[in-house]
């Protein structure tokens, strides 16, 4: 068994660092097919897996991560109860509206719910709310295109690694603060004055 780990490094929005550790844990538990640990260590999150096999190497599988609906009419119609892949479908497009309300470009629809009371009053909402979020689901697939060496095997080109800490883009990695012995303290107004 090849034991994996990774690292999140928290920026200061819960949410946000949530959203981001759960996000990556997805990612990693679809590639591997293998249950991810997720554990918060104050600062950072600390996702572990078994490495040893991985399934889903091109970045393809965001395709399948990322699945919307391709019709406009299941958005509209009230389903009970929905087929857990109907679910899916409507959960990312619901959780990617969200994710874009403030985005500039389309329709301002922050929820599938919201989506729905729109199209109530303009029938093209759910058209509009749909193709926003396609484009930018394949805009944002582009620009990982790009970055790759290599797209068929994008998590080998993932630079952080086991001893990197990965951050929001993917794109930078730091080195791991070390902490130092201070011979003697300085007070906080000293060390203002002095500076």
């Amino acid at each position: 068994m090849a034991f994996m780990e990774w690292q999140v490094i928290k920026m200061g929005s819960i949410m946000f660092d949530t959203l981001h550790a759960y996000g990556f844990g997805l990612l990693l538990g679809y590639a591997y097919e293998q249950p991810v640990l997720l554990e918060d260590e104050g600062c950072r999150y600390r996702l572990s897996h078994d490495g040893s096999r991985l399934v889903h190497a091109s970045c393809h599988l965001l395709d399948e991560i990322m699945k919307l609906p391709a019709d406009t009419t299941l958005l509209v119609e009230e389903r009970d109860p929905l087929s857990s892949e109907h679910a899916l479908l409507l959960a990312n497009l619901d959780g990617l509206l969200a994710a874009l309300f403030t985005y500039p470009a389309g329709i301002r629809a922050f929820s599938l719910d919201d989506v729905r009371q729109k199209h109530r009053l303009d029938a093209s909402a759910t058209t509009r709310s749909l193709t926003k979020v396609c484009n930018r689901s394949t805009h944002w697939k582009s620009l990982l295109m790009k970055a790759l060496r290599d797209p068929l095997h994008w998590l080998d080109d993932l630079p952080f690694h086991e001893s990197h800490y990965l951050l929001s883009c993917g794109c930078i990695s730091l080195v791991s603060p070390i902490p130092c012995s201070v011979a003697k303290p300085v007070p906080v107004k000293q060390a203002r004055r002095a500076t």
